[in-house]
């Protein structure tokens, strides 16, 4: 049987973060036949760290919705788009294969009633 890799990720980087001690204690539980690897530390990534919170609070939004909706450059790239009720809406800057995003809006309640469940 092949050996088994898999990559363990911890996303806290608190010094005494309970993750990351068991993300370092599971290599020696690892049954035969299965290699656990730590991920690089994340530390330049803005992921959440509880000390930095409970030292200086909660930092302010990066930007808000309507910062993007105007932003020159999320509009040049085509991250913006509106539905069949003229709604404005931030779509995924990526594509996955195969996927359409929606272009119409949310359905009322009961307007699709009489299509969905046929004649009562």
């Amino acid at each position: 049987m092949a050996n088994l890799n898999v990559l363990t990720i911890c996303g806290s980087l608190r010094k005494g973060s309970y993750n990351a001690m068991v993300q370092r204690a599971l290599p020696s539980l690892a049954p035969d036949g299965m290699t656990l690897t730590p991920a690089p530390a994340f530390t330049e990534l803005p992921l959440y760290n509880a000390d930095i919170q409970n030292s200086t609070g909660f930092p302010a939004p990066v930007n808000t919705l309507a910062d993007v909706m105007g932003d020159e450059q999320v509009n040049a790239n085509g991250y913006l788009s509106t539905l069949d009720d003229g709604l404005r809406t931030v779509t995924m800057p990526f594509t996955l294969a195969g996927y359409q995003a929606p272009t119409r809006a949310a359905r009322r309640p009961g307007e699709d009633d009489d299509a969905v469940l046929g004649e009562r």
